[in-house]
């Protein structure tokens, strides 16, 4: 199962409001939903409620900013872009991104 779900982010599904292209894919609804909510966690700067979804999922920092995708952005750009610099501070240091290179993306 966890590999399932490292394979499964790291395939760079975009998270949308479209069931349709989820329908289309065939991922499991418990993984979409789950996939949905770091989505929400990272948009709501809710740090506490991010750590309890991928710890419960078994995700990788990694997979979530490196694979996840939210309305288009990976999770970092997409927690910044919402004005959740908590969240996307803490993704980012537990993924090991190189600040720098952040913010000069910005």
């Amino acid at each position: 199962m966890k590999k399932f779900a490292a394979i499964a982010i790291s395939s760079l599904f975009t998270i949308g409001l479209s069931t349709q292209a989820s329908a289309d894919v065939g991922m499991p609804k418990y993984l979409e939903k789950q996939l949905v909510s770091v989505c929400h966690a990272l948009k709501n700067d809710d740090k506490l409620a991010l750590k309890k979804i991928i710890r419960k999922a078994h995700f990788d920092y990694d997979d979530v900013v490196t694979g996840l995708k939210c309305n288009g952005q990976n999770a970092h750009e997409y927690a910044l872009l919402n004005g959740a610099s908590d969240t996307a501070n803490y993704i980012a240091k537990r993924a090991g991104l190189d600040m720098s290179q952040v913010v000069a993306k910005r």
